[in-house]
């Protein structure tokens, strides 16, 4: 079945369009009724601030060493948290009046899923992130140096990271992206062994942040 608008043949199998309200211009609306976001595409690219980066090993796989290209293909899911601007009651004429508040709660921790890998190489690499925030031997706070000596004062910006999530369409290109900025991890979830499953090691991480951007990303 077709719709003939202006000598244009417009599928209704296959699209919708809306009218004004006054009939008179009559501007087709195309949208095709398979265009809908799926929640398997996107891609969530995670940095490593540079301090880590520096004992990252392709080949040594120890206790001093990570290994960054098994976190790049076990991620499989993240959630983006709620973005709110609450609003506050404003005393007026004997009631309340609903204002917006103009600012916004502190932000709900971002998850990050994956599948914990057979050598456990992409949990170690969170585990030693968190391990630089509070080492689990000594129990404090201290970031090693190029020469390896560890600055037990560094600056925030010396374990936190920008983080980007990016929404794909039908085609994998990438159409919106979410930042993370300041982003360093809290958590690594529980490792949960089950004789009677055979599945992958599901886990995920958790990460706090300073604020987050959206932004649209054109598709030509």
């Amino acid at each position: 079945f077709f719709l003939n608008i202006d000598n244009n043949p417009i599928p209704l199998l296959y699209h919708r369009f809306l009218l004004n309200k006054n009939m008179a211009d009559r501007t087709p609306f195309i949208e095709s009724a398979l265009n809908k976001s799926r929640i398997d595409k996107f891609v969530c690219v995670l940095n490593i601030p540079e301090n880590i980066k520096r004992i990252n090993s392709k080949l040594r796989r120890d206790n001093k060493s990570i290994q960054l290209d098994t976190l790049q293909f076990s991620v499989w899911g993240a959630v983006v948290p709620p973005i709110n601007v609450p609003a506050v009651n404003a005393r007026f004429g004997g009631g309340n009046m609903p204002i917006s508040s103009h600012s916004h709660p502190e932000w709900t921790p971002l998850t990050i899923k994956f599948h914990i890998d057979n050598l456990f190489n992409n949990y170690w690499v969170i585990y030693q992130w968190l391990n630089i925030l509070r080492d689990q031997e000594e129990g404090r706070y201290g970031v090693a140096d190029v020469e390896g000596i560890l600055n037990y004062n560094a600056p925030p910006e010396d374990y936190q990271t920008t983080l980007t999530i990016y929404g794909m369409d039908e085609y994998d290109k990438q159409i919106i992206e979410w930042k993370y900025l300041n982003a360093f991890p809290t958590g690594i979830a529980t490792v949960e062994w089950n004789e009677q499953e055979t599945n992958e090691i599901p886990s995920h991480a958790t990460f706090q942040y300073s604020r987050i951007l959206c932004t649209l990303i054109d598709r030509l």
